[in-house]
């Protein structure tokens, strides 16, 4: 009978900390990821909207700057 050394050895690898997330097939850290950066992005958004708001409270341009409107332009495509 032949010796056979190492045969069971074959270790598996589980990465940890943000690659175990950020490269993780499992859909149970797939779903977390997902509820994670949606209240992210949800906080952010509200955030946009607040500032969008405080801009519209007047005529003229007070909150995000003269600089022709383009930061309001922008602030407003990226809430959208």
């Amino acid at each position: 009978m032949a010796h056979t050394e190492g045969a069971g050895d074959h270790a598996h690898h589980n990465p940890t900390g943000l690659k175990r997330w950020l490269f993780s097939t499992n859909h149970k850290d797939i779903g977390t990821l997902y509820l994670v950066f949606a209240v992210i992005f949800g906080l952010v958004g509200a955030i946009f909207s607040v500032i969008i708001r405080m801009e519209l409270f007047e005529p003229g341009m007070q909150v995000v700057g003269e600089d022709g409107g383009h930061t309001f332009n922008v602030l407003t495509t990226a809430h959208g």
